[in-house]
This record gives structure tokens, C-alpha cells and sequence, in this order.
């Protein structure tokens, strides 16, 4: 009897539990949450379990919540609540901004708690240890297909933010510079352009993506959100103590740069700062989050595991040196153009004016 009113229990801690965990999913009716699986990764089978991904779509959630922040992802939550149907089902409108909104945050969850779901699902685990999955009319994928797969869904997983982050940028409402502050603080994109994350890239030199793109490509808005540390940090120990505050603040300011050399030094600036943020981030990021071309590495046809490239090809270390040299370079250029001109020594008042009395046989 006692054990029976545990387990009891422990179903109702765990139930509300998950409804504490606030998800874009529903987690009552299976079936409709098989539905939201397979509409969202068409390339997974049609009889994936939910019940089964529910922890890892937990785990993304946090971490997607953690880029776009708590107050939006709250809003995006508080949406798909007040929309659902009677019968627990959400509908997408492709015409509404805050749907597409919705769908676009489900998209990357999923993505990711596939992606931690899968390599453990591979296997087997019983009491005799673990043992590899096998039927009659599938066969075990070589190791490199998996590295492969894995790869993908990672970059599946950064194009799938990259999306979500460059939809909220865009989700200013029409008409929302007429709307009264209430209006303005109930739509996402004011949560948005509020957050800590945006309002951190938004104070920096190089804070948008064709600010980047003008000196290193990267078309990526999660990367360049992930890069924000390193941009600061190059501003705070590299640019201000070269510029100075006045200049630093000056050229932070809205007011238009109309002096040539101010806007060759904002270049500079920007030239300066990319490259430092690139060689900061390479030892701290995943290789993948990069764009193809900046680190490679090569899969092996063999069944066991990544051939990376040898040693005398060190990629990451290569990388890293060259993103260094060019803000070195691009540091010393603000050094010669920040450098204070002597005056020509002709436009000099003299200290004195020779004369015969004072400087007999000098002043001719």
C-alpha cells in the first residue's frame, strides 16, 4: 500500500514537473505531440517517441531560451497557450509574424534534442551492457556516416537559430514607432530589441552582421551573437587605450563621422575588432558553428572514428594566428593614424628674438 501511494506521488511531482518546464509542445496527448515532431523533422521516423525526447527537448529549450532570453521565449509560450484549439492542437498562421515566430523557436528545440537523442538511441542499453540495433531489413551505418549526420545536425541546429534570430530582428510591427508605450511593451520585437543579448551587440563597434560581412564573411546571426564577448573585449583592452575616451565616445555617438580620417579609423576599428573576436573565439567554439572554408577537418572512410588532418596541418592554430596578425596589423595602423602631428617648425613662435645685445654676431 505504501509503496502504490509513492509511486502515485512520484507520478503527480513528476507531471507537474514537466508542466513547470513552460514547453511549446503538447505534452498530454501523444499523438499530437508525434505530430508536432514529424511536421517539424520530416527526416525522422514516423513513430519517434516524445515521451522518449521529452528531456532532451527540455535541455534545448533552455539553451535556445538562453539565446533569445527569458522575457521572449516567455511571450512566444504565452502566445501558443492563448492560440491552441480546443483539442490541444496549434494551428500555424504563415501570416502572422508572432506564428511564424512560434514555429521558428519550435524548429531549433527539436533540432537540438534530436540531436542529443539520437547518438544514445543508437545503441541498445539492457543488463548485459550496451548492444548495437539491428533488423532484418536495416543495417548499422558506418562510423563515418554517423560523424557525417552529426555534423549536419549541428549546422542544421545553428541555420535553424540563425533563422530565428534574423525573423525577430525583422518582427517590428507596422506602425509600432505610432503605438503607445502599453502597445509597444506587448509585442515580442520590444522584448526583443530589450534583451540583454541585443542590447550587449547593439553598444559595440561591429554590431550587425553587414558590419562584419564587410571585413569577414560569416552570414550567421548566432555566430555573431556568440562572437559579442570578443568584440567587447577587443574595445575595452585593444581600441580604447589607442584611441582614447573621448575619441572612443565620439565615435560610438550617433552623430554622423564627416572627417576622413575619423571614418578611415571607424574602419580600422571594425577591421581590428573582427579579426581579434575570430581568434578569441576559435579555441572556445565549435569548429561547425563556423563558415565552411575557415577550419576543415576530413571524415575517414574507415568504420571507427574522424580522421582529422595531421599535426603539420594544424588548422585551428593556423587560424587562430592569422585572425591575430591581421588585428595586429589593423592596431598598428590606428596607432600611426591616432598619432599626434608635430607642428611644422616654421609655424613655431621663437623662445626668443636675437638680437646684437643678446646674441652678438648671431642675428644677421
Amino acid at each position: 500500500m505504501f509503496q502504490k501511494c509513492n509511486k502515485i506521488l512520484i507520478l503527480i511531482i513528476g507531471q507537474k514537473t514537466i508542466n513547470n518546464m513552460k514547453l511549446l509542445f503538447n505534452i498530454t496527448d501523444v499523438e499530437i505531440s508525434a505530430d508536432e515532431i514529424k511536421s517539424s523533422l520530416g527526416y525522422t521516423d514516423a513513430d519517434l517517441s516524445f515521451k522518449n525526447l521529452l528531456p532532451d527537448i527540455n535541455s534545448a529549450t533552455t539553451l535556445v531560451r538562453k539565446v533569445i532570453s527569458r522575457e521572449v521565449y516567455m511571450h512566444i509560450y504565452d502566445f501558443y497557450k492563448d492560440n491552441l484549439e480546443e483539442d490541444g492542437t496549434y494551428i500555424y498562421d504563415y501570416e502572422d509574424i508572432e506564428s511564424n515566430i512560434l514555429r521558428q523557436t519550435r524548429y531549433p528545440i527539436l533540432v537540438k534534442a534530436y540531436s542529443l537523442f539520437a547518438p544514445s538511441n543508437d545503441i541498445s542499453h539492457s543488463n548485459e551492457g550496451r548492444r548495437a540495433r539491428t533488423s532484418e531489413n536495416e543495417k548499422l551505418p558506418w562510423q563515418w556516416q554517423i560523424d557525417a549526420d552529426n555534423k549536419e545536425q549541428e549546422k542544421r541546429f545553428y541555420r535553424a537559430m540563425d533563422d530565428l534570430i534574423d525573423l525577430l530582428d525583422d518582427s517590428m510591427p507596422e506602425g509600432y514607432q505610432g503605438m503607445t508605450d502599453e502597445q509597444k511593451n506587448a509585442t515580442v520585437y520590444y522584448k526583443w530589441i530589450n534583451s540583454a543579448a541585443y542590447k550587449e551587440l547593439k553598444s559595440l563597434f561591429v554590431n550587425s552582421i553587414d558590419k562584419f560581412n564587410k571585413v569577414f564573411t560569416i552570414e550567421s546571426s548566432l555566430l555573431l551573437h556568440k562572437l559579442a564577448a570578443g568584440l567587447q573585449e577587443c574595445e575595452e583592452f585593444e581600441i580604447l587605450s589607442r584611441i582614447g575616451k573621448e575619441k572612443f565616445e565620439q565615435l560610438k555617438s550617433s552623430e554622423p563621422i564627416e572627417d576622413p580620417k575619423d571614418v578611415q579609423l571607424l574602419k580600422l576599428i571594425h577591421t581590428a575588432c573582427v579579426f581579434y573576436s575570430l581568434a578569441w573565439a576559435i579555441p572556445k567554439m565549435s569548429i561547425t558553428i563556423f563558415p565552411e572554408g575557415v577550419l576543415q577537418y576530413q571524415v575517414s572512410d574507415r568504420a571507427n572514428t574522424i580522421a582529422k588532418k595531421p599535426a603539420i596541418g594544424n588548422e585551428h592554430e593556423y587560424a587562430m594566428q592569422s585572425f591575430a596578425k591581421s588585428c595586429q596589423l589593423a592596431l598598428s595602423l590606428i596607432e600611426e593614424l591616432v598619432k599626434t602631428e608635430p607642428e611644422p617648425l616654421t609655424d613655431r613662435p621663437p623662445f626668443f628674438t636675437p638680437t646684437d645685445d643678446c646674441a652678438p654676431g648671431l642675428y644677421l
